[in-house]
């Protein structure tokens, strides 16, 4: 995870910097942070700033235009030719579903994340057990190993 977080650190972003890690046989493979394709401006106008009063037009606005880290990294390993079957993706924020949905198509069955994200969508856990993935918090997983 501590990788993830490092890898955030390069997001432009006001209100969410996240970092996506997919690690497979204990080595990374890909690595993700949220932003703009290459060739857009960067993510965030000035006037979001993490403004809190300012956070649904900026979620319109990166709906339209920011991809998000988990998506990232498995774009990235597409282009590059690796396969994340049967990897594991850790993340430092909740993923949406669609990211959720993405990563069980790509065949990731491990998703550790980081913080809780409050707009959270409850169909994703359910949505993971069908599929056989693995959601979990790092804190759920580090009591399991406890």
């Amino acid at each position: 995870m501590n990788h993830a977080r490092v890898t955030a650190t390069a997001s432009s972003c006001t209100y969410f910097q996240v970092g996506s890690v997919i690690v497979k046989n204990d080595r990374i493979i890909s690595h993700g942070y949220n932003g703009t394709p290459k060739g857009f401006p960067e993510d965030c106008p000035d006037y979001f700033c993490g403004d809190p009063a300012q956070r649904e037009e900026h979620h319109k606005f990166s709906e339209r235009t920011t991809i998000h880290s988990e998506m990232n990294a498995l774009l990235w390993a597409a282009r590059t030719g690796i396969s994340v079957e049967n990897a594991s993706l850790y993340v430092t924020l909740e993923p949406c579903h669609n990211c959720v949905k993405a990563c069980v198509a790509a065949g990731i069955i491990h998703i550790i994340y980081d913080e809780p994200y409050d707009k959270y969508l409850p169909y994703s856990q359910e949505f993971c057990q069908k599929s056989g993935v693995e959601l979990i918090s790092l804190e759920e997983l580090l009591k399991k190993e406890a």
